[in-house]
């Protein structure tokens, strides 16, 4: 059966609540109850701090195999040079949850009361984004061209918010006409700069799609009547969205269409090296592949909810999620790093 259980609506209404809320720190899983702390120190460029609990990490983006970024709560930025994870110094400290790239150079990330950090491959800086939304997803086509979306209260309805980057100040980009309330948008993808999907949870845990034709966004209806937590893609006529009770919508170029994915807990994350190799991530340290046929379970080796995942290629993907988790794959296992 493609519908929820109770527990996995509530699982999925948590997921939302953890990547968009603010003050989110009693994180609910069934019966179980997580509490995440305090603001954690940060150290000098390279140093490795020890902090106590250890931050949720909420997103992970890579250049290469031996260039990798994941940020997560109360401000943590961690890099990985090919060897070893160390803690790079934070201008915030302010709960991130969006990383992403254009090259070694040229990073972003985004996060909690409108806050856009950049790197420019020697240190993090703030970014001016005009505004105080909780900002949960970044990604662009190019240095001048990158999107980053959000939610700009924390109350019923959801407004979502969308900013964009032009090469030299970021701005306020309207939403749909046809939907200016637009709902929680949570993650941003494309495949250029005429082509790019915006997705999210409106007030009543549905889905919200909008798509970027290089001119307007313009309002999709619904494919799956669940919050959406993920979008990417391989290509303009080949995309995922995934979100909760273990939903996949794969993008034809026409539609979006329902598919199972061998798993009902709500998935937070996906990326894949190619159309036949796709990675997606979730609650319970859930993690499912495609291979261009249909979706398997993968052990993990974790049961801490996954909130991201992210490679280089084929043998090189790297997921990230509670309490400082971050696990890899080799092209045979998942295994901690």
């Amino acid at each position: 059966m493609r519908s929820a259980s109770l527990t996995g609506r509530r699982l999925v209404v948590v997921l939302v609540a953890v990547l968009i809320a603010p003050f989110a720190r009693t994180i609910r899983l069934g019966a179980l109850a997580t509490v995440v702390t305090g603001v954690v120190a940060l150290g000098g460029c390279g140093d490795a701090v020890e902090q106590a609990p250890t931050p949720d990490l909420a997103r992970v983006w890579a250049s290469g195999s031996d260039d990798v970024w994941a940020v997560g709560d109360a401000g943590a930025i961690l890099h990985w040079n090919g060897t070893k994870w160390a803690r790079v110094t934070s201008p915030t400290s302010h709960d991130l949850k969006g990383v992403w790239g254009i090259a070694r150079d040229d990073v972003w990330a985004v996060g909690l009361a409108g806050t856009i950090l950049h790197w420019n491959g020697a240190a993090w800086s703030t970014a001016t984004s005009g505004n105080t939304a909780s900002l949960s997803y970044v990604w662009g086509s190019g240095p001048n061209d990158v999107w980053v979306v959000g939610v700009a209260n924390h109350e019923i309805p959801l407004v979502g918010t969308i900013l964009h980057w032009d090469g030299s100040a970021w701005s306020v980009t309207p939403g749909p006409s046809s939907n200016p309330m637009l709902g929680g948008l949570i993650s941003v993808w494309g495949s250029g700069p005429s082509d790019v999907w915006a997705v999210g949870a409106d007030s009543s845990t549905g889905g919200v799609f909008i798509h970027w034709d290089g001119t307007v966004w313009s309002d999709v209806p619904d494919a799956v009547g669940q919050p959406v937590n993920a979008v990417w893609g391989s290509e303009a006529g080949d995309a995922w969205a995934v979100g909760g009770a273990g939903i996949a919508v794969r993008w034809n170029g026409f539609g979006w269409g329902d598919g199972p994915t061998a798993t009902y807990q709500p998935l937070a994350g996906v990326w894949g090296s190619g159309p036949t190799d796709v990675w997606a991530v979730g609650a319970a340290g859930t993690i499912i592949h495609w291979d261009g046929v249909a979706w398997s379970v993968v052990a993990s080796g974790t049961d801490q909810t996954l909130l991201s995942v992210w490679g280089s290629g084929p043998r090189d993907a790297w997921a990230v999620g509670g309490a400082g988790t971050k696990v890899h794959w080799d092209g045979a296992v998942w295994s901690a790093r």
